[in-house]
């Protein structure tokens, strides 16, 4: 790692059993700066991911409402001032641990119960109007589930699966060129 390097780790440093995330620079051990804005009582998170340019952190969490998983970003260069990037959701409706970065980091593909709970469906929100997502998949069968995956030569690649008990029932993958979008 370079001496200006700033690792990323989610722990439990402030608060015990309650993640946050931290940077810790190489070139100062033993200090760290608290990235995610405050969280709620109760609050955690789940995931984060750096942007391709390493100058930003998507983290998703119920940084604003216990037991609500939604997505943020914070800029490397201004810790504590996370923004949120989905719009609101749907009650009991929870973003998942499936997001990605698109290899320009000009906006992230993420799933979430966004617009009906317990159904996940496909998002895509530019970071330059955070809280306006675009829903990326045609309509899902009835109890049906969305996993994202990853990039792949340009293309976003998930699955759908028709419900949660058959799970050999999977349809072909769902692509989404990024340039399409």
């Amino acid at each position: 790692l370079h001496a200006t390097a700033r690792p990323v780790l989610a722990t439990d440093q402030v608060v015990d059993e309650r993640r946050d995330l931290f940077a810790v620079p190489v070139a100062t051990p033993g200090e760290s700066t608290k990235l995610n804005g405050k969280l709620t009582a109760g609050g955690d998170l789940c995931r984060f991911e750096f942007s391709h340019d390493s100058t930003r952190v998507a983290y998703c969490g119920d940084q604003e409402t216990d037991g609500v998983m939604e997505l943020f970003i914070v800029s490397l260069d201004t810790p504590g001032s996370s923004q949120k990037l989905n719009p609101t959701l749907v009650e009991g409706g929870n973003v998942g641990s499936h997001y990605d970065f698109a290899p320009d980091d000009s906006f992230i593909v993420y799933e979430a119960e966004q617009d009906v709970a317990d159904r996940n469906d496909l998002y895509r929100v530019d970071l330059a109007t955070p809280g306006v997502a675009t829903k990326l998949n045609a309509p899902i069968v009835a109890a049906g589930v969305s996993y994202g995956d990853e990039w792949y030569h340009g293309v976003y690649m998930f699955h759908i699966r028709p419900d949660d008990d058959n799970l050999n029932s999977l349809v072909p993958d769902v692509q989404v060129d990024r340039r399409g979008f």
